[in-house]
């Protein structure tokens, strides 16, 4: 970063509180060594994420065309980097930041540690490396990307160490309560009328171990729905006592279902996701399925039961 004048950060493709967080930290921090960094995305940033500082300069990928570095953080491979491929970003140099244990390493430069709670973690260390001190937004800013992969730090990741870092995030002056009610708390009327049909889905299979919840596209147009007002929903799989793996089955506008998986830590739902060209965490996984949407549920949850009933047989 000290030997390049300019970079174009980029991440996967529906932006999560990680992803947004690590963009905008990073490219505030390299403003203020004198370096032109830009945050890009396809996608719009959520509503949930909007009041972060910064969020609203979230430029198109074509902002980045002409960058020394494509800076990637918080995606295991580039294909789910969204919008790499309308500015050539494959043929320029690419520092790969990332905490998935299933990263590909695609990088000219790799700083991969799946110890990591999350990318925002990584780009904490790396800020106070580049030689500079964290201002409240950027501090905020990376908060919420620790406190959304953590899930409020009830996640298997929450280590002593994700700890110290978001402790010494608050000590910066941010709002620390405000944030958590900003993120975990705020829904807006279609999300709730969303998550209201999508509950009333729920089917809990295998003796009660499998919870699995839908969002249609008739769901998401009843309810008026834009595509982050199910961002969370794959959490209500997992509140159920008895169950070891939650998914979560939305459908998206082409023919492909995005699946979210969730499971206690001694389920590994990664090795699922991956089967279906995925990634992510062993609790904590996703993948994007082409096919009709009970078709993919059938598919998935045949590879969780098996998952499953391997797990049992190694007992």
């Amino acid at each position: 970063m000290k030997d390049h004048e300019s970079f174009v950060i980029m991440s996967h493709s529906d932006p999560d509180g990680d992803s947004i967080g690590s963009q905008l930290a990073l490219a505030s921090a390299l403003g203020r060594i004198g370096k032109t960094a830009k945050a890009v995305a396809d996608d719009r940033t959520p509503v949930i994420y909007r009041f972060l500082e910064g969020s609203v300069h979230v430029e198109p990928p074509s902002a980045g065309a002409t960058a020394d570095v494509v800076v990637v953080v918080d995606s295991s491979n580039l294909q789910r980097v969204s919008g790499l491929d309308s500015i050539g970003g494959r043929e320029r140099p690419i520092l790969n930041v990332d905490h998935h244990r299933s990263n590909t390493e695609f990088g000219r430069w790799n700083y991969v540690d799946p110890e990591a709670c999350a990318c925002a973690e990584q780009v904490y260390s790396v800020i106070l490396e580049l030689g500079v001190e964290l201002t409240v937004d950027e501090a905020a800013n990376l908060y919420v990307g620790i406190l959304t992969d953590t899930g409020a730090f009830r996640f298997p990741n929450t280590t002593s160490r994700c700890l110290r870092v978001a402790a010494d995030l608050v000590d910066q002056g941010i709002p620390a309560a405000e944030i958590a009610r900003k993120v975990f708390w705020e829904k807006t009327p279609e999300s709730t009328h969303l998550l209201g049909m999508a509950l009333s889905s729920l089917e809990i299979i295998d003796g009660g171990r499998i919870a699995s919840m839908v969002v249609s596209r008739e769901m998401s147009r009843k309810a008026q729905a834009s595509a982050s007002d199910s961002d969370g929903f794959a959490s209500y799989t997992k509140v159920i006592t008895g169950v070891k793996v939650g998914l979560l089955f939305r459908q998206l506008d082409g023919d492909g279902v995005r699946v979210s998986l969730r499971s206690d830590s001694g389920v590994d739902v990664e090795r699922v996701a991956r089967i279906f060209g995925g990634g992510g965490h062993p609790t904590s996984a996703g993948c994007v399925v082409e096919g009709a949407i009970e078709e993919v549920r059938e598919r998935v949850i045949g590879e969780v039961l098996r998952l499953l009933h391997l797990r049992d047989g190694q007992r």
